[in-house]
C-alpha cells in the first residue's frame, strides 16, 4: 500500500484508538492513569546540577578571557564586524522569505470550513472503507489535478490493506469536530486532527473544490 495512504490510516486509527481510551477513562475517572500524573523530582535534580556545572564553567571562562584580554581585542573587534555582517545577511534573507511566504492571499473562515468538510469526507472514507470516497477528496500526486482515469483507480487500489489498520468500533467515533484547518499562509490549508497535526495540506484546485494534497504518488 502507498505510503501516503497508509500513514493516513495509521493516524486515523490511531487517533481514534486514543480517544476510546479517553473516553473509556473518563467513565471510570481514571485519567490520571492515562496522563501519567505525579511529578519528576528526578529531573529537577538534574537540571539544578547542570545549573551547578554550568556556573562552574563560566567562572573558569571569566578567568580565562580576563588573562587574554589584550591580546585578543583585535580579534574581537574583527569577529564582531564580521556577525554583524552576518547577522544583516541573514536577516535580509529571512525577510525575502517571509515576503514570498506571504504573498499567498490570506483563506477566509469558509475556505477553511470547505476544506475541513472535504478532509471529513476523505476521513470517512478511510474509515468505512469505502476508497472511492477517500480518493475523491485526493489530488493526483503527479498530475497537481483530482485524481481520475488511471490515477484514480491507483489511489482506490492503494487502501488494499487498510481493513486491517481501522477498527470499526472505533471508526464510530469520527466527528467533524475533531478536524481544523488553519491557513498556511502559501494558499495552502494545514489540517489538524484532534488537535494534532499530521503534516497534511489542503489546496483548491482549478475546478474551486479543496482536495487533499498528496505527498507521494499513489
Amino acid at each position: 500500500m502507498n505510503a501516503f495512504t497508509r500513514r493516513t490510516a495509521r493516524g486515523l486509527a490511531t487517533g481514534l484508538g486514543a480517544l476510546a481510551l479517553v473516553a473509556g477513562a473518563s467513565a471510570c475517572g481514571g485519567l490520571d492513569g492515562l496522563t501519567g500524573g505525579g511529578d519528576e523530582p528526578t529531573a529537577v535534580e538534574e537540571s539544578a546540577d547542570a545549573t551547578d556545572e554550568s556556573t562552574a564553567e563560566s567562572t573558569d571562562d571569566a578567568g580565562t578571557e580576563d588573562a587574554g584580554t589584550e591580546d585578543g581585542a583585535t580579534d574581537d573587534a574583527t569577529d564582531e564586524a564580521t556577525d554583524d555582517a552576518t547577522d544583516e545577511a541573514t536577516d535580509d534573507a529571512t525577510d525575502e522569505a517571509t515576503d514570498d511566504t506571504a504573498a499567498g492571499e490570506p483563506l477566509s473562515e469558509e475556505d477553511l470550513t470547505l476544506a475541513g468538510d472535504r478532509f471529513y469526507v476523505f476521513l470517512e472514507g478511510i474509515a468505512q472503507v469505502d476508497p472511492e470516497k477517500a480518493c475523491s477528496v485526493v489530488l493526483d500526486y503527479e498530475t497537481g489535478e483530482p485524481a481520475t482515469g488511471d490515477g484514480l483507480q491507483a489511489c482506490i487500489d492503494s487502501f488494499g490493506e487498510v481493513e486491517d489498520e481501522i477498527d470499526p468500533e472505533t471508526a464510530a467515533l469520527l466527528d467533524r469536530s475533531m478536524i481544523d484547518t488553519v491557513d498556511n499562509g502559501d494558499g495552502r490549508a494545514e489540517v489538524t486532527f484532534m488537535g494534532e497535526s499530521g503534516d497534511m495540506y489542503m489546496v483548491k484546485a482549478s475546478d474551486g473544490q479543496w482536495y487533499i494534497q498528496a505527498d507521494s504518488s499513489f
